[in-house]
């Protein structure tokens, strides 16, 4: 897939999730993953889009759960897997211990950047 395709379908899958339909962006992540699998993003917005649509999927959440894994296997600082991580444990499948985990590597790492912003503007 070119890489100018590969845009223009991740723009689409954009103005679909605004329009809420989560089985075609799932459809266009699918066509789209083989590619560009080491994409937290892709891995992130179809776990999201599982989890917002009616699939025939038989284990949706473990699904879910396994695309956000990966995210964060190919960037463990990737803010937006944490933060799914995090959400998927506090309020899906309530895994309070897991939750916590994933909420702490958040704060941790959005301190570090808000730290390293406050230098960069003078405001040490």
């Amino acid at each position: 897939m070119s890489t100018s395709a590969s845009r223009n379908k991740a723009e689409r899958v954009r103005v679909l999730w605004r329009k809420r339909q989560f089985e075609r962006v799932l459809k266009i992540v699918a066509e789209l993953l083989p590619a560009h699998s080491l994409s937290p993003w892709l891995w992130i917005t179809k776990a999201d889009a599982i989890l917002l649509s009616e699939t025939s999927l038989k284990n949706p959440l473990e699904v879910a759960e396994q695309c956000y894994l990966k995210a964060l296997s190919i960037n463990p600082k990737d803010l937006d897997a944490l933060e799914s991580l995090a959400h998927f444990y506090d309020a899906i499948v309530v895994k309070p211990r897991l939750a916590r985990k994933y909420a702490r590597q958040f704060l941790m790492l959005v301190s570090d950047k808000i730290e390293k912003m406050r230098s960069i503007a003078g405001e040490e």
